[in-house]
């Protein structure tokens, strides 16, 4: 098993900073990684919120890595002393304006573990709502909230038209779990016949 002996910021931005990692290998070989942590923590939370007709809630953002907008699902980084499923519920409602009566997590997920210690929460929201008078978020362009139906946003990540890797992973944690609560409701109502 590899092991750690050194760890020294390199670089340390706004948002990220790049440590060289050098780590031993088995084979007595020594050899330095570059890798990228979140200022502040690495810990982050993406929402699948669907709403009672079956619709995703979406929100169009700005990717400067790429420099273009996309759909995405609502995400954000949990602050220091915050968990996951609320930096969740923070984010759904400072990004979207709904809330969720329902958090159901669906596993948690390395953006990409050879370069980063950033790791997504993933949650599904359900039983949304509009309050009067939302938190509002951080953002520097207005994000621009569209709600898909499910199975629809779930074709278009398919289809390469969401792209951002944690949502398609989300949509499709999503469906699985809705179409999965679906099939179990039909079998309870089938069985009481």
């Amino acid at each position: 098993m590899p092991k750690k002996i050194s760890e020294q910021t390199k670089f340390a931005g706004r948002i990220f900073k790049i440590k060289d990692v050098k780590v031993r290998h088995s084979n007595g070989k020594e050899f330095s990684y570059e890798v990228m942590s979140a200022q502040g923590g690495s810990k982050g939370a993406m929402v699948a919120a669907v709403d009672a007709k079956g619709r995703v809630v979406l929100v169009r953002e700005y990717f400067p890595g790429i420099n273009r907008s996309e759909l995405c699902l609502p995400k954000g980084r949990a602050d220091e002393k915050e968990s996951p499923v609320s930096a969740g519920r923070r984010e759904l409602e400072e990004e979207t304006g709904f809330r969720a009566k329902n958090f159901r997590f669906l596993g948690k997920y390395y953006l990409s573990p050879g370069y980063s210690d950033q790791l997504t929460y993933l949650y599904l929201a359900t039983g949304l709502s509009k309050p009067r008078n939302p938190l509002l978020g951080d953002e520097l362009e207005p994000l621009k909230v569209v709600l898909v139906p499910l199975s629809k946003a779930v074709a278009m990540a398919k289809a390469g038209k969401i792209s951002e890797a944690r949502a398609v992973t989300g949509l499709l944690l999503a469906e699985q779990v809705i179409n999965g609560a679906k099939r179990q409701s039909k079998k309870m109502k089938n069985a009481k016949k």
